[in-house]
């Protein structure tokens, strides 16, 4: 169960703000190419997975589902490797990957704002919502992986 105690629970607000300001960058730069976004995200995920592994490892003693964020770290640090290594192959099948990888994290976040219930931790409604809509988000990307260019 997640309790008040958690370490190193500022590592998930530091990777918040680097995707809020990885979000704007590529909202300004829209001649940006799309090799340069297949490796941000490469980079992006691979950077969640270190961070999800350490705040996992830092906190097996006090959380009894540790082991999730340790899955979940272990995954998104996987898939960025993949990523990085593979960049032709990732132009074309980024879609795919972003879009399992948000339908992950999504299905995870709900799960975690149970947890959060069970334990009367504040905030489980919105951590549920953002879980909702990532799901919602991914099976969009899913569904139609292509834009219309």
């Amino acid at each position: 169960m997640a309790k008040p105690t958690a370490k190193n629970w500022w590592l998930f607000l530091v990777l918040g703000v680097l995707f809020i300001v990885l979000g704007i960058w590529m909202y300004r730069t829209p001649e940006a190419s799309y090799v340069s976004l297949a490796l941000i995200f490469s980079i992006s995920i691979f950077i969640s997975g270190v961070f999800s592994i350490i705040f996992s490892l830092s906190n097996r003693k006090k959380m009894e589902s540790w082991g999730w964020h340790l899955v979940g770290g272990l995954f998104d640090l996987i898939l960025g490797t993949l990523l990085i290594l593979h960049p032709q192959l990732t132009i074309i099948i980024l879609p795919f990957y972003m879009g399992f990888w948000t339908l992950f994290r999504g299905i995870f976040a709900i799960g975690l704002s149970f947890q959060f219930k069970a334990v009367g931790r504040p905030g489980q409604f919105w951590l549920l919502l953002v879980g909702f809509l990532a799901v919602i988000i991914a099976s969009l990307l899913l569904l139609k992986p292509i834009p219309k260019i």
